[in-house]
């Protein structure tokens, strides 16, 4: 059989370079969702770091007005005798004093969006909520952790935490009479301007989500009317003094909003980012409480110009990618199939489906080398058609060929498997019988030889032939001095009148 090397190089190259590039577009994909990953870990930062900048801004504003407007003696004294020796009367009286004293200073402090001044007695009793005066003696232990924190511990508490009547971020003080602790007072911001200031700053839908949970536990039952159930689960609620929901729910996607609820049903936080067909990134901020209890989301509605660049440019990789694989893969079927026909066309007789002379020596010399290593019997045939110039002479061209593919089907015919039969010449053909010696080849040759007295094939026309058969022997020095011998009985059974059978034993 032939061995085609560049045909055979390109065959292996083709599927190495198939390989390689179905790796880079691993390795592609790879980098562009690392390069997803970089893009939304920024715009979750930025998020964070606008909402950070506005709750420090607002922490230190909240700290110069509870030391210059608050802590004062007056105020800490009433505080103070409110929590340790006023009856219900005298804390009616307490509480109009301090209306009087801070009630100017609440006006300006509202100018500032702090629209919570609290103060608390040191049991937890809220004793004055500027923001709702006739809402005061409510026990608030196990609703508001700051408060209860600062009185245990005299610290200041700082954070986000979910109110009776609002949601903030929330600054408690310790308040301090004579050198004891009186009691504690809240200077905080709601969520409300919080997220009205981030809009005006950097101009986007921004809306602020509560657990439908943690409402119900804290919220006054007469102020849960404020809030209203959120479009894609009853599961969290949004204020309704803050207009918009920060994203319009009936232009996602079902797989969108089955992302989103399959992200924000989670305990633990998870913040984290669903990228829309409306070009627009949803930023899912997750926001803890004072005790790291995650109660909320900031949802941030952002340009996504990032993200459609960078998977824009990554489908076109992808794509061109896909399409020189494919052509690859097209043209390394083509260069096997072509292959497989150049071998056909190399390795066997185009006419009779027989070896080529090449191909038959190079198997025959398989075998005589077995024999040579194993003893393994090898018999071989020399075939020639008789008067074959006469049968082209007198009918044609055509009609030799004919007799040339009805001989061949009839040695094919009558051996077996391993054998096999080489067109050596125009009619000149040779059979190779593999194990078997020259009494089982002889066999086999008679069997050919009846086979073509008989035969009637498409031509019409009889096919006579001269056949020389033998075993190869130890004193076959090489093929040629065996195909030699062999060619030498044909020539006895030409010489002995044609169509006859010659057998060295």
């Amino acid at each position: 059989m032939s061995d085609i090397h560049g045909i055979n190089i390109r065959k292996i190259v083709f599927p190495v370079i198939i390989v390689l590039l179905v790796l880079f577009s691993i390795l592609l994909t790879r980098e562009h969702r690392n390069a997803i990953s970089q893009i939304e870990n920024e715009k979750i930062q930025s998020v964070r770091k606008e909402l950070e900048a506005i709750v420090a801004g607002y922490r230190v504003v909240s700290l110069s007005i509870f030391e210059n407007v608050i802590s004062r003696p007056d105020v800490a004294g009433i505080i103070y005798r409110a929590s340790f020796s006023a009856g219900i009367e005298e804390k009616k009286r307490l509480r109009k004093r301090l209306g009087r004293i801070l009630n100017v200073h609440y006006g300006h402090m509202r100018g500032y969006n702090f629209r919570q001044l609290h103060f608390h007695l040191a049991d937890n009793t809220s004793f004055y909520r500027f923001h709702k005066p006739s809402r005061w003696g409510d026990d608030l232990t196990g609703v508001r952790a700051t408060v209860r924190h600062v009185n245990n511990t005299g610290e200041i508490a700082q954070g986000f935490e979910e109110g009776r009547i609002i949601n903030g971020y929330r600054y408690v003080y310790p308040l301090e009479y004579k050198g004891k602790h009186a009691g504690s007072v809240e200077v905080s911001i709601s969520m409300k301007a919080v997220v009205e200031i981030l809009r005006k700053l950097y101009g986007r839908d921004i809306q602020f989500l509560l657990s439908s949970r943690v409402m119900r536990e804290k919220v006054f039952s007469s102020e849960q009317d404020n809030y209203i159930r959120w479009a894609l689960t009853d599961d969290y609620v949004f204020d309704h003094e803050l207009p918009g929901t920060g994203f319009p729910e009936e232009k996602l996607t079902g797989s969108e909003k089955k992302n989103i609820l399959s992200k924000i049903s989670q305990e633990k936080p998870c913040t984290f980012i669903i990228h829309t067909k409306n070009n627009e990134d949803l930023v899912f901020l997750s926001i803890s409480n004072f005790e790291s209890r995650p109660v909320a989301f900031l949802v941030n509605q952002v340009d996504n110009s990032a993200y459609r660049s960078t998977r824009t440019n990554y489908t076109v990789n992808i794509a061109l990618l896909g399409v020189l694989v494919l052509l690859l893969a097209y043209l390394a079927y083509e260069t096997i199939t072509t292959q497989g026909q150049l071998e056909q066309l190399v390795d066997y007789d185009t006419l009779t489906g027989a070896y080529s002379r090449n191909t038959f020596l190079v198997r025959l010399n398989e075998d005589f080398e077995k024999f040579c290593r194993y003893s393994t019997p090898l018999s071989l045939v020399y075939m020639d058609l008789d008067y074959f110039k006469e049968i082209n002479d007198r009918y044609g061209h055509a009609a030799g060929d004919r007799v040339l593919k009805e001989f061949t089907e009839i040695v094919k015919s009558r051996i077996r498997a391993t054998d096999y039969v080489g067109r050596v010449g125009g009619d000149e053909f040779l059979l190779a019988l593999p194990g078997t010696g020259v009494e089982g080849g002889s066999a086999v040759v008679h069997t050919i030889h009846e086979q073509l007295q008989t035969a009637t094939g498409d031509s019409g026309i009889e096919i006579k032939c001269s056949f020389g058969v033998g075993e190869v022997h130890s004193d076959d020095r090489d093929i040629d001095k065996f195909i030699e011998r062999i060619d030498n009985e044909l020539y006895k059974s030409k010489k002995s009148g044609r169509n006859h059978v010659t057998v060295v034993r």
